[in-house]
This record gives C-alpha cells, structure tokens and sequence, in this order.
C-alpha cells in the first residue's frame, strides 16, 4: 500500500510517500512543490498541477492531509484554507480516499509528543524509515512533515511496531 502524506502551504508545498507491506515501511519518495506565480489564485493552481502529477506518476492508495490547527493570522489560514481545497480536490479527482490529521496527531504519533519541533520529527522519520538526515540535498522540513503524516496514518490503521 503506497501512502503519500501532503503538508499544505502557499510558498512550500511537502509531500512525502511511504510504502507499507505486512508490517515492513520503505521510503518512496519526498520532496517539496515551491509555489510560482504572484498572486493565491496562480501558487494555488500551481500547487494543484503539481499535485496533480505526483498523484499520476505514483497512484498512491491513501492520502494524509496535514489539517489547518492554528495559523499567526486569519489572512495566513484562510490563504491555507484555499490550498487545502485544491489539494483535496486533485485527491478526490483520483479518487484517493484521503485523512486529516492536526499536526498535534502528526507528531504525536510519530515522535511520542504532540510539541515536538521540526527537529525531532525528521530525526524520528528518518529512524522510522530508515534514512540518513543527510541523505536529501535540500534541508527543507516540509518533506518530513510530509512523510511523518504519511506514517502517522500507517500507525494509526495498522498498529506498526517501529522496533528495529
């Protein structure tokens, strides 16, 4: 079963996949959508393509959306809000059946603590999937982010036990 986790936002879009096989989690794929165009409309459209081809080239089984939980403004989380949607509909247009999760969820499930920083979510994703920190060129969190939704869902339907 190929998951692929999504963390929405208007200048770095991460998406991670991890695959999961009667209990075994591999990496798949990672890697972050940097919005082009001036204005919402062509970032979110931009996003929305580009999802749109990850989606054709892996058809993943699942979708893991990271839920809006909190944003510094309402300006910030209605700009989120309109991602969301376009992210959404590019699942829902291939017909991948897709879950939310806070990022409170995320973390907790995948570092043991809900206020986990960026930090040690990417070093418990990279315990998890076997991966070196400084395996990806880019540093960038959003992938991790990404990924760890992907896990967070693996863990919750399917009980897996991270014991090496």
């Amino acid at each position: 079963m190929l998951v692929i986790g999504l963390d929405p936002g208007i200048k770095i879009t991460g998406y991670g996949i991890v695959e999961y096989d009667e209990g075994n989690l591999k990496y798949v794929d990672s890697g972050n959508i940097k919005a082009k165009g001036c204005d919402l409309a062509d970032k979110i459209q931009f996003i929305y393509i580009e999802i749109l081809k990850i989606l054709e080239n892996f058809s993943p089984d699942i979708g893991v959306v990271e839920n809006i939980f909190y944003a510094k403004n309402v300006k910030s989380a209605l700009k989120l809000a309109h991602l969301r949607g376009a992210i959404l509909l590019a699942l829902r247009e291939k017909d991948i059946t897709f879950f939310e999760y806070s990022p409170l969820e995320i973390k907790q499930s995948v570092a043991g603590y809900g206020r986990a920083d960026k930090s040690q979510v990417k070093r418990m994703v990279c315990y998890f999937l076997k991966l070196k920190e400084n395996d990806f060129e880019e540093n960038i969190f959003d992938n991790f982010d990404a990924l760890a939704s992907a896990l967070c869902y693996i863990n919750r339907y399917f009980r897996v036990s991270y014991d090496r």
